[in-house]
């Protein structure tokens, strides 16, 4: 994890901005890695959460990308998220 943050006092008020950059061990934190799965061997449910496009939430000429087998992620490319907080307080 790397981050940085900026912290400063104003009269009894403390102020803070803080930015950290997480690189995770997973591909899977994201659900998407290696291909899409092949709609007839899992549930309906889990069908519909693997592959959005089942949904009618992809255009219809864009459905071809969604296809079971279809590259969907590099399991090579580990998964990263960035985090940022503001904080303000106020000393009595």
């Amino acid at each position: 994890m790397n981050g940085a943050s900026i912290n400063f006092n104003y009269n009894n008020f403390n102020f803070g901005i803080q930015l950290d950059y997480v690189k995770t061990f997973t591909d899977y934190l994201d659900n998407i890695s290696t291909v899409f799965m092949d709609p007839a061997s899992q549930s309906e449910q889990t069908e519909n959460y693997a592959n959005q496009s089942s949904l009618g939430d992809i255009p219809s000429d864009k459905e071809i990308y969604f296809q079971a087998g279809n590259i969907r992620g590099n399991p090579e490319n580990r998964d990263s998220y960035i985090n940022i907080g503001i904080r303000v307080s106020r000393d009595l």
